[in-house]
């Protein structure tokens, strides 16, 4: 069973020198299911930006397959379906070559305990989800994340 199940997730977002970075470490952590939230690890680094500006990277990665199951469940629970839609018919711009699903969520939204797409903004968390091995293509893609709810 876990050859059928994700074998990675990235959740990441940018703290801008205006953002409280503990607010943009509980946007991140509010996409994983609370009992999770204890044994991830947030990463951070920092960076300047075209201008100098400070900014920090605020990473969560999950490698286990269940925890990351767990954690696209919880996403793909609290999506509507207007945004599932989206992702349904945005597919092929979403997905890589390697089998990597990519979505922007709405960091403000995120903060609040919700979740939606944020397909016309900067201020992102952007999720990177490794489907199962022999899920590349996108008609395999596609039959795979209808099957988990994602689409």
């Amino acid at each position: 069973m876990e050859s059928n199940s994700c074998s990675k997730i990235s959740i990441e977002a940018f703290c801008h020198a205006t953002e409280d970075l503990r607010k943009v470490k509980q946007a991140v952590l509010n996409l994983i299911p609370s009992h999770l939230r204890s044994s991830v690890k947030i990463s951070t680094e920092n960076l300047r930006g075209y201008f100098g500006n400070p900014i920090v990277v605020v990473k969560a990665e999950l490698s286990t397959p269940k925890q990351v199951d767990e954690v696209v469940k919880c996403i793909s629970e609290r999506l509507s379906d207007f945004d599932k839609e989206l992702i349904k018919e945005t597919l092929k711009l979403r997905l890589d070559s390697s089998g990597n699903l990519y979505l922007r969520l709405d960091k403000q939204k995120a903060y609040k305990g919700e979740v939606a797409l944020a397909p016309f903004s900067d201020d992102i968390i952007k999720v990177k989800i490794q489907l199962p091995s022999g899920v590349k293509k996108l008609n395999k893609a596609r039959e795979y994340l209808k099957n988990i709810g994602l689409i």
